[in-house]
């Protein structure tokens, strides 16, 4: 009998078995696959039955995980005066450092002054708010000429209306001088035109000089090239002295090298303070906030907080008239600066446009024509919100 499993050999291809290089790579892949399976939840002491080398499978009727109902409305938030308040009672970081170091930089004052009478501006720079190093160098060292500040890092600045305001300061400043008419420069109010004012500023014969202070020039709405050449322009002009300060890297991207070298002319001083920002960010809006009037009222408190205790007193015989029955649709300027006047607020007119550009530059005041034809001053808010606002203000006393 002939051997039937050595024919069936002869049209059969033998199949070699693993290697042990092979079998060694397999219990790798076994054992990888098993701690996957683990880390997924699938590895708690039941096998699975599905291949693991397929897409798990999902037949109907299978339930699907239920998605969330709630919403980021039905949230108890926290209110943002409850985060200023907790915020508050957190001790200050290092606060006789802070003074110390400030209180350094007061040796230098008489240096500053003499760099911009020597016709160059002053750019400081560092880490930390130089809002009131500024401001106290101005108070202590510039005393011999008015001062205009403007604070740059608000999101929307009128660069015109400072122009304008800078003009007319200089020249009230300018006919308080002992001098004939005819050494007197050319009287700027009757012109808006920006050459003319311009022109001002840099007359021969103007003998008076004023402060020009810019908190953050490199601020948001100060970016644009067209600000920054206005600005420029301001500073070459005789009759402005320019103090300002940078806080963005990248400042020195803002001017080329004829701007830089030709019209700010700057002295850059290093002046770190590690001074907590808190007027520059007093306008940003918090990620968390009440809606409704409550979040409009709250927004100007924050602001108007950060305003000096007159300007508040402008804000509120402004809300208060616009709140009587009889002026909602705004106040005129000279009927605004009577009621101010008569509860000693402001001494002058200039003082009270100063207080108006800063509500208009945090867009709490806007303008509108009334029934009579006349510039009405006009608080952009809700009577409700009005109201909450001033009962806030009043707290502050």
């Amino acid at each position: 009998m002939e051997d039937s499993t050595a024919g069936a050999g002869e049209d059969v291809e033998a199949v070699p078995g693993p290697s042990r290089a092979e079998k060694g790579k397999q219990k790798e892949t076994e054992a990888n696959g098993a701690s996957i399976a683990a880390l997924l939840g699938q590895g708690d002491g039941e096998e699975s039955d599905e291949d693991p080398s397929q897409p798990p499978s999902n037949p109907k009727g299978a339930k699907r995980g239920r998605k969330a109902a709630r919403k980021m409305q039905d949230l108890d938030l926290v209110s943002e005066q409850a985060m200023r308040d907790a915020k508050a009672t957190l001790p200050p970081s290092h606060p006789e450092e802070q003074a110390a170091l400030l209180e350094s930089y007061t040796q230098h004052f008489d240096d500053w002054h003499f760099r911009l009478s020597g016709g160059f501006s002053l750019l400081f720079y560092g880490f930390g708010s130089k809002r009131a190093l500024l401001e106290r160098f101005a108070s202590a060292s510039c005393t011999d000429g008015p001062a205009v500040v403007v604070n740059g890092f608000l999101p929307a600045v009128n660069l015109k209306q400072v122009l304008a305001l800078v003009t007319r300061t200089l020249w009230e400043h300018e006919c308080k001088r002992p001098a004939p008419s005819s050494e007197r420069p050319p009287d700027p109010s009757s012109t808006a035109k920006e050459d003319d004012l311009l022109a001002f500023l840099d007359h021969r014969r103007l003998r008076s000089h004023l402060y020009l202070i810019v908190h953050n020039i490199d601020g948001p709405d100060l970016r644009k090239p067209e600000a920054q050449a206005l600005l420029g322009e301001m500073a070459r002009c005789r009759g402005v002295r320019l103090i300002a300060s940078v806080d963005n890297v990248n400042a020195t991207l803002l001017w080329d090298h004829r701007a830089e070298r030709t019209l700010f002319r700057w002295w850059w001083q290093h002046a770190p303070t590690f001074a907590p920002y808190t007027a520059e960010t007093a306008h940003i809006p918090p990620l968390l906030v009440p809606r409704g009037a409550e979040k409009g009222a709250r927004g100007a408190a924050v602001v108007l907080k950060s305003l000096t205790p007159n300007a508040r007193g402008v804000f509120k015989v402004l809300a208060g008239q616009q709140l009587a029955p009889d002026h909602d649709q705004g106040l005129p300027f000279h009927r605004l600066y009577t009621l101010c006047r008569e509860k000693f607020i402001v001494s002058s007119e200039t003082t009270l446009r100063t207080h108006l550009v800063e509500f208009r530059d945090h867009q709490l005041v806007k303008t509108r024509r009334g029934h009579d034809g006349q510039d009405c001053l006009y608080i952009p808010l809700k009577e409700e919100v009005l109201t909450i606002l001033l009962d806030e203000l009043e707290q502050l006393k």
